[in-house]
């Protein structure tokens, strides 16, 4: 009777050393994902603006090229007297 209650009581105390064990892993793989959002949020973050920024700089050299077609028509039609 007693190397029942013993082992039950050890049974007990590796369960509960078990159940701890686990849930300290939930909370690293918890902590593990927190941190990967955070850097795959700063990662989208960079990429957008990185994307943003091409895309101004492409419209921003279009509508020169625009300006300067302008000029250019401006300059021909002076030249030509039309």
């Amino acid at each position: 009777m007693k190397n029942k209650k013993f082992f039950f009581s050890l049974f007990i105390k590796n369960n509960n050393y078990f159940q701890e064990l686990a849930r300290l892993a939930r909370l690293e793989y918890a902590e593990q994902i927190r941190k990967d959002k955070e850097l795959h949020d700063i990662i989208q973050a960079d990429k957008a603006e990185a994307k943003h920024k091409q895309h101004i700089e492409f419209c921003t050299h279009i509508t020169w090229q625009l300006v300067d077609f302008a000029l250019k028509i401006g300059e021909y039609r002076q030249l030509t007297e039309k």
